[in-house]
């Protein structure tokens, strides 16, 4: 089994075929959006896509974490499942304070776009209406936005209470084009704190509880100010429940599944494949 598309690259220039691999992003969609002017004028993303199309046709088995990833690497032919890791059951911790957090590093493109969002455009419309709110960071690099009225960055953590024992309301505002799953957004639903985020993470993610959907900025804030006032209490649902489908294997079913896999790994050598 390989698990995002490094390890599959490694296998497959080793010549070994891989039965399941697991992928967490489609990486052409990171390059499309993140790419650095120099590798833009490259073509990168172009390169990208002609490598991933052809090495994600050499497991047995594809899965993806994302719905939209699933559906992107079947347009290209690809037999995929929609790998569903969303926790089943969310229990609320209400909120205590009108802290918001975000936790990621901001290394990671999507995660620094979403953080110049939320801290730019997202909290001082929130705190024209609810003074008191303001934000904490966590994460490697995000100490950058520490001097940002209303924010605080605890940087890089041992432990995750230590973020979510904070935080009261986690926001995603991941708005662009997106690929693979926010794991904060499962993260927070297992620590009992609910998400504003895009429907479309949602969506990918399979999560059904502790999200309130919000797809632009005026909606993100709504959505924070109405969770405050109401003391948290209100639904949190993500609306439409993820309907069942023999081509989504949830994370507990993933063990079973393997079990019925013929596993057999083929090795290029100078004499001709030799399967092990």
């Amino acid at each position: 089994m390989t698990s995002q598309w490094p390890a599959l690259l490694l296998l497959a220039d080793a010549g070994v075929e891989s039965d399941i691999h697991i992928a967490h992003n489609v990486d052409t969609v990171i390059s499309r959006s993140h790419d650095p002017a120099q590798f833009r004028w490259l073509g990168n993303s172009h390169r990208m896509e002609i490598k991933e199309r052809e090495i994600l046709r050499l497991p047995k088995s594809v899965l993806a974490i994302s719905k939209s990833d699933t559906d992107r690497i079947r347009k290209w032919g690809v037999p995929c499942r929609h790998l569903t890791i969303a926790p089943r059951n969310f229990n609320e911790r209400p909120p205590s304070s009108t802290v918001i957090g975000f936790i990621g590093k901001a290394t990671w493109p999507p995660n620094a776009q979403a953080i110049r969002i939320l801290v730019d455009e997202v909290l001082p419309k929130v705190r024209e209406k609810i003074p008191t709110a303001n934000v904490v960071l966590s994460g490697r690099e995000t100490e950058k936005w520490s001097d940002s009225d209303g924010v605080t960055s605890l940087g890089r953590i041992d432990q995750l209470s230590d973020f979510y024992d904070l935080a009261d309301l986690v926001v995603v505002p991941r708005l662009g084009e997106s690929t693979g799953v926010s794991v904060k957004m499962l993260e927070a639903v297992t620590f009992g704190r609910p998400v504003v985020a895009p429907s479309i993470l949602a969506s990918d993610a399979g999560l059904d509880q502790g999200v309130i959907k919000a797809d632009d900025v005026n909606a993100t804030v709504d959505a924070i100010v109405e969770y405050f006032r109401s003391g948290g209490r209100r639904d949190v649902s993500a609306g439409d429940h993820a309907s069942a489908s023999f081509d989504n294997l949830k994370l507990d079913e993933l063990e079973s599944f393997m079990q019925t896999q013929t596993y057999t790994q083929t090795l290029r050598t100078s004499n001709g494949p030799a399967t092990i």
